[in-house]
């Protein structure tokens, strides 16, 4: 291994460089191939925005542009609501996803989350492991699953509601969804998630996770954590939302990522954790960007794609605590802004934020912790 040291600063002259694409879309209605062919344009347009600058980026970085898209961009909308793709659904999206990182092999890749529902019990076409790289990539052919699902799936509950008794918010403690209603819809406690899933009343559960694909490898991933109308069930026997309960911090060439969705933000998930990182990632459908609960290391960058524009954000913790690059003249960091319609999308040209451990063998990205 070899330390590439880094310039402090937006912008290094000595070629420790990336481009961020900093996506706002809100097309809710858009279909499968649609999302995916403008991930694709986008993903070609920051590595035009690469070869353009290829003169203040070093190509011996682990990653040499970022790609953030906000949450639910690979979800199912079904008469304007809301609604999680089904399983085979969610490995199509995932495959074609790792197949995308792999033809952009420097550009890591944050493609908002996907929002998808499973089976208590698991089917057949699911009974094998995923492989999450190489060439088979996106392909059931691994070793065969021996855990059952719906004792995993309850102990997640049980870690949730455990961990969530010290919650801020009441309706994590309670046991009734008489009055706990967020955004003028009802959210069912954790109890009542708990009790439908250990008495067998619930059959299907939905997942909100984010993932980030480097070379067309999964290199880390985050479950939502928090519970802002996930599901759309009003009964515990109905699909039910099961939160993340991992303190996922992948790293990557020595730089930590720290993923919050949405309401997670909100209520300072990150910032909780007491880690900070060089990359607080927020994907949001949407949320209020609070500078109060950014968990930054000296240099780290707060980056927000939301599908609302107003709060698609770009923050850096520089010399005068935390600032914000989105729109500003101050800094010349922004290198390209394109809008149309409801897609607006901001590239940057901004220095990595700390010392980069550069792998001499081919393919070693850095370690994962949590």
């Amino acid at each position: 291994m070899a330390t590439l040291a880094v310039t402090p600063g937006l912008q290094s002259a000595t070629g420790t460089n990336f481009v961020l694409a900093l996506a706002h879309f809100a097309e809710h209605q858009a279909s499968f191939t649609s999302r995916l062919g403008t991930l694709r344009q986008l993903m070609a347009d920051c590595s035009q925005c690469i070869g353009e600058k290829k003169g203040e980026i070093d190509e011996g970085l682990p990653f040499r542009g970022m790609v953030v898209c906000p949450e639910y961009f690979f979800a199912d909308f079904v008469s304007g609501r809301r609604e999680p793709l089904n399983e085979q659904q969610k490995d199509l999206v995932q495959a074609s996803l790792l197949k995308l990182s792999a033809e952009y092999p420097k550009i890591l890749l944050i493609p908002g989350t996907i929002f998808y529902i499973k089976n208590v019990v698991r089917p057949q076409e699911s009974a094998k492991k995923m492989i999450k790289s190489g060439k088979h990539a996106g392909e059931r052919i691994g070793e065969l699953k021996t855990t059952d699902r719906k004792e995993k799936a309850v102990h997640a509950m049980h870690t949730a509601l455990s961990t969530g008794s010290s919650s801020s918010n009441d309706w994590v403690r309670e046991t009734t969804t008489s009055d706990k209603v967020l955004g003028g819809k009802q959210v069912l406690s954790m109890n009542d998630k708990y009790r439908a899933l250990r008495d067998g009343k619930a059959t299907t559960y939905c997942r909100n996770r984010s993932y980030l694909l480097l070379g067309g490898a999964q290199i880390g991933r985050y479950d939502k954590q928090a519970d802002f109308r996930e599901s759309t069930a009003n009964t515990p026997d109905e699909m039910i939302f099961i939160p993340g309960t991992q303190n996922q911090i992948p790293e990557v060439a020595g730089l930590k990522f720290g993923i919050e969705i949405c309401f997670d933000h909100g209520n300072g998930v990150l910032k909780n954790r007491g880690v900070p990182v060089h990359f607080q990632i927020v994907v949001s459908d949407w949320v209020n960007t609070d500078a109060s609960n950014c968990s930054l290391v000296p240099g780290g960058y707060f980056i927000h794609a939301s599908t609302n524009a107003g709060e698609t954000k770009l923050y850096w913790n520089g010399t005068t605590g935390v600032t914000d690059l989105t729109d500003t003249n101050n800094y010349k960091v922004r290198i390209r802004h394109a809008k149309s319609g409801e897609k607006e999308i901001r590239f940057f040209l901004l220095s990595l934020p700390g010392p980069v451990v550069v792998a001499k063998k081919k393919g070693l990205l850095g370690k994962m912790f949590s």
